[in-house]
């Protein structure tokens, strides 16, 4: 429901090192409407809050403490990892019901992804083929070698709300990118199948019914050297 006249704003984010200068910039962005704005992670390791790892705690360190009183901290939305149990399908629907509580209209307003190495999205993982269509929006899955420490049992969104979101970003950072920059570049427009393989590209496909609205890009030279020059 809005607060004071102003619509909520449903920000979705990932963790990991690529989105850290994001936060840090955020952070120190005049205007932005805090008291309104809802925070969601895409994706979060079943370990504690404090364990290094911990998507959670890294918002919190990195955006949400920071913020102090500008953000309301009911309005902060981690998969309930710490719960005992919690990592199991139980833990998987409580986040659901919480994103469906919370979305009255039906999808996210910003979502911002890394892609990794391997054109993983979220926790969701390469395999041979795409994962059937689903209804729900959060899942369980296993990130396999070598993503497999310090936690292989991750929580995840799902393709259904990622896709739906009103505007997505794609954080492409650092030289060990390179290739599945590359992969993209060359068959995505076509829609390869060449691509079948990689969840960034099941987002992205008109074959799988990608992303309906805004996308952009943020890559950066180390992941792709040939941008920018002439």
């Amino acid at each position: 429901a809005p607060r004071g006249g102003r619509p909520e704003f449903h920000l979705a984010l990932s963790g990991g090192s690529s989105p850290l200068p994001l936060l840090r910039a955020l952070r120190e962005t005049s205007g932005m409407p805090w008291a309104q704005t809802h925070l969601w992670l895409v994706d979060e390791r079943c370990v504690a809050v404090d364990d290094p790892a911990s998507n959670f705690g890294l918002l919190l360190r990195e955006l949400v403490q920071p913020l102090g009183g500008l953000f309301v901290r009911s309005h902060l939305h981690g998969f309930p990892v710490a719960l005992p149990g919690a990592c199991a399908e139980e833990g998987v629907l409580e986040y659901e019901r919480e994103l469906r509580s919370h979305l009255e209209k039906g999808y996210l307003d910003y979502v911002v992804l890394g892609v990794g190495t391997d054109g993983h999205i979220a926790s969701v993982f390469p395999s041979p083929e795409a994962p059937p269509p689903s209804l729900h929006w959060a899942a369980l899955t296993r990130a396999p070698q070598p993503h497999d420490t310090p936690a292989a049992v991750r929580m995840t969104m799902t393709m259904p709300v990622l896709k739906e979101a009103t505007a997505v970003s794609l954080l492409v950072l650092g030289s060990r990118k390179q290739e599945v920059l590359t992969t993209l570049s060359k068959h995505l427009p076509d829609d390869s199948g060449e691509l079948s393989g990689l969840p960034v590209a099941w987002l992205l496909s008109r074959r799988q019914g990608g992303l309906r609205r805004r996308t952009q890009w943020f890559v950066d030279h180390d992941a792709f050297p040939g941008c920018g020059s002439s």
